[in-house]
């Protein structure tokens, strides 16, 4: 039974206060077929909204069952259309871009029925309602009385006892609404049926109680055939809707109206390329400014270099070059690290031949391995011979032609620890011009920038480094002098070097050393070198065979260099030299491949056990990028918001389109979680598609299928993490924009909501 109460419903509408129904006072019963009427405006639709559920009331009470209702939320009162009212509207309100088995089968899955379940109990109702010819046949292709029974069908399918409609024959010709008038005739017996109309005498042969409304009141209510006994009103069963009937909605919604699904499909790839494209121009900007960085204490900054070494400083065996060689992303490998941060350096002076036409260009060049050698050169050959180079320039400094007149050329080049080598260059290539070579934008300009030389240049280049950063001694006379290159600092009296003019076992030293003794003499005394680094220590005993003077140093050990140069050196064979300095090998370097995979090498190395510096990330800045990303990263992220929100109203507007779909949703008593979540299916599988047609090009163009140069750079920096991130990011973006929309259809009554969305 329902019962009203002095039950009162206003409007407001800009400040004016205006009464839909006032004070009304009712009683409904099972088994009753109720015409309410009235002219337009009198309450009509107002009392049977109030009853159904659909619009909420300011006064009174409405009892079901004999149970108020006043206290009743937005939710309870969905739960109670849900489980009592079927609503026949006068303007349908149904799915036009679903067919007739569709739109009934909706009503069913609403309540948790399953698609199987309902099958022959919709092909029933359907073929009741005489339209079993149109089963297939799309809601929008049918007249007037097709939709009319189609709402009727729809809500005998839910099998409430209340079943509420709205002017059911007013859009119809005589014809059709004789038709509808006897569908509701029959459906009667087992129903309380309420029927709005302004033609009472359609309804007059099957009417049993008559009421008229005017300015919101009841003026007349006659009882036109008694009860036959009293009903109770039973509530239909229903359960939550589930979650495969709500993935299946979501799935026919999002191709249901193709253009409707274009137009979101190219709004989301716009948003899911702008947020793509933010977060990688983040990261190749990071990545080039931590390229233009600088390492005090590795001179080869090369970005592609990776230092390795043993946690404990153990000498590198060649089981571990077999093991470096696995390192992801390897390109090469550099045994004798150490040499790397050499700079090989020579003085145009010294092979200037005329005021005109090609000179000998500077070098100042670090060595690379033989590996990395190009296998095609500019001009010029590979080195044959041990005093052969080849070395590589950068386009913008060296022409051609100056490159063409070094070859054959032998130039005189020292390393930092003043060791001199006479080096013929035998080819030449542009660094900048080779592929995968570095940006010019980003190179060392400082001259030939690579020089490759011979394993015994290299030997030599070496033993002198680790001269060059060890703590080296000699004690003479009992009493212990630093040598001048060692890693202990100025203030050394002597230095150490090596001269094929000494004999093996013995040094020749300055004359400042015969001072040290009594004797005044140095002669036949022994020496003992000591030198000690991070990797190692040793010592040797040699013996001063003979003293040198600025009179006779040019004979004793052939050479043409000032005596200024050559003060306080001694002279030692170079096989002593290498017994005291070449230990073997305690640190290499590997080259990997691009730069922007650093971090995946490094990680791999660490986890076999090797101590590692990567020079992509061992640099400082010129420019913080921390610091960069402070000002940067909002800005980024500002534009992200602007796109968003712009894409928001895009897809709002799109999304209108289906505005009346969600809102006959909830007219048919959908909670606005299932709602939602409809909503949901249907926006994430649109923007996976669209984050996935994007992935899909990324890839290609970052494995030159697509050929696009100025987007590869950028591509290339997204990594898995990334790729994962940014799809994150895009659903958590499409779950806003969900939520934002379906909100909005609850924010008030079912039947506020389907005005203004309608």
């Amino acid at each position: 039974m329902l019962k009203l109460k002095n039950l009162s419903k206003f409007y407001y509408s800009k400040g004016i206060i205006a009464s839909g129904l006032n004070r009304v006072n009712l009683e409904l019963f099972p088994g009753e077929f109720v015409v309410i009427t009235g002219e337009s405006g009198s309450g009509k639709s107002t009392l049977i909204n109030v009853i159904s559920g659909l619009d909420s009331y300011e006064e009174g009470e409405m009892y079901i069952d004999g149970k108020e209702t006043s206290h009743y939320t937005v939710n309870d009162f969905e739960n109670y259309r849900r489980s009592y009212i079927a609503n026949i509207f006068q303007s349908f309100n149904l799915v036009s871009s679903y067919t007739v088995f569709q739109n009934v089968e909706l009503v069913l899955l609403v309540e948790g029925r399953s698609r199987k379940d309902v099958k022959d109990k919709v092909d029933a109702i359907i073929d009741k309602v005489g339209l079993s010819s149109f089963r297939n046949t799309k809601v929008s292709k049918l007249s007037g009385g097709q939709k009319q029974r189609v709402a009727i069908a729809r809500a005998l399918a839910k099998e409430t006892p209340i079943i509420v409609a709205d002017e059911p024959t007013g859009n119809l010709d005589s014809k059709s609404a004789l038709g509808i008038v006897e569908l509701l005739k029959n459906v009667a017996e087992d129903h309380l049926v309420i029927v709005v109309t302004h033609n009472y005498d359609q309804f007059e042969d099957c009417a049993t109680r008559r009421i008229k409304l005017s300015d919101g009141r009841i003026i007349e209510d006659e009882v036109l055939v008694p009860r036959k006994e009293a009903k109770e009103i039973e509530a239909v069963k229903t359960t939550p809707m589930s979650w495969s009937n709500k993935l299946q909605l979501g799935f026919r919604n999002t191709f249901n109206i193709i253009p409707k699904f274009l137009l979101l499909l190219l709004v989301f790839l716009f948003l899911s390329g702008s947020v793509i494209m933010q977060y990688a121009g983040i990261k190749a900007n990071n990545d080039a400014f931590e390229g233009w960085g600088y390492n005090s204490f590795f001179q080869n900054n090369n970005d592609r270099r990776v230092v390795v070494k043993h946690s404990d400083n153990s000498e590198m065996q060649e089981e571990d070059y077999e093991k470096l060689k696995k390192t992801p992303h390897f390109r090469s490998l550099f045994k004798d690290d150490i040499i790397l941060d050499l700079s090989f350096v020579t003085d145009n002076s010294s092979n200037l031949e005329s005021n005109e036409g090609p000179k000998s260009i500077y070098i100042d060049a670090h060595p690379a391995p033989m590996e990395e050698m190009p296998k095609k050169l500019l001009m010029g050959e590979r080195p044959k011979a041990d005093d052969e180079a080849v070395i590589g320039v950068y386009s913008m400094m060296v022409s051609e032609d100056e490159l063409k007149y070094q070859l054959g050329k032998t130039m005189d080049i020292t390393d930092q620890s003043g060791v001199k080598y006479k080096i013929k260059i035998t080819g030449a290539y542009y660094i900048d011009k080779q592929k995968n070579g570095q940006d010019a934008g980003t190179a060392d300009l400082t001259g030939a920038g690579k020089i490759f030389l011979s394993d015994a240049v290299l030997s030599r280049a070496r033993t002198a480094q680790i001269n060059s950063i060890s703590r080296t001694e000699v004690l003479i006379n009992g009493k212990k002098y630093p040598l001048m290159s060692s890693a202990s600092g100025g203030g050394g009296q002597f230095s150490l070097y090596s001269s094929d003019s000494v004999s093996e076992g013995y040094a020749i030293v300055p004359e400042e050393v015969d001072s040290l003794y009594e004797s005044g003499s140095s002669r036949w005394k022994n020496l003992v070198f000591s030198t000690k680094n991070i990797y190692f220590s040793d010592s040797v005993t040699l013996t001063s065979i003979d003293t040198y003077t600025k009179n006779n140093y040019k004979k004793k050990l052939d050479t043409e260099e000032p005596f200024e140069d050559v003060s306080g050196r001694i002279y030692v064979n170079p096989k002593d030299f290498d017994t005291l300095f070449l230990k073997g090998n305690f640190q290499s370097t590997v080259y990997i491949d691009e730069r922007k995979n650093a971090d995946e090498a490094v990680s791999w190395l660490k986890k076999n056990g090797y101590t590692v510096v990567s020079l992509a990330k061992a640099k400082a800045q010129f420019i913080d990028t921390d610091i960069m990303n402070i000002i940067t990263v909002p800005l980024n992220l500002v534009v992200v918001i602007g796109i968003f929100f712009i894409c928001y109203f895009v897809i709002r507007l799109i999304l209108r389109s289906r505005s009346t779909y969600f809102s006959t949703l909830r007219l048919l008593c959908l909670d606005m979680k299932s709602i939602k979540q409809i909503l949901d299916v249907e926006l994430i599988f649109i923007i996976n598609l669209a984050y996935f047609i994007l992935i899909a090009f990324i890839r290609a163009v970052a494995t030159d299928l697509i050929h696009i140069s100025f987007l590869k750079p950028i591509f290339e920096f997204l990594k898995l993490s990334d790729y994962i991130v940014l799809y994150v990011i895009m659903v958590i973006l499409a779950y806003i924009i969900s939520r934002k929309f379906s909100k909005k259809l609850f924010k008030k009554s079912a039947m506020s909501t389907f005005r203004e969305e309608v």
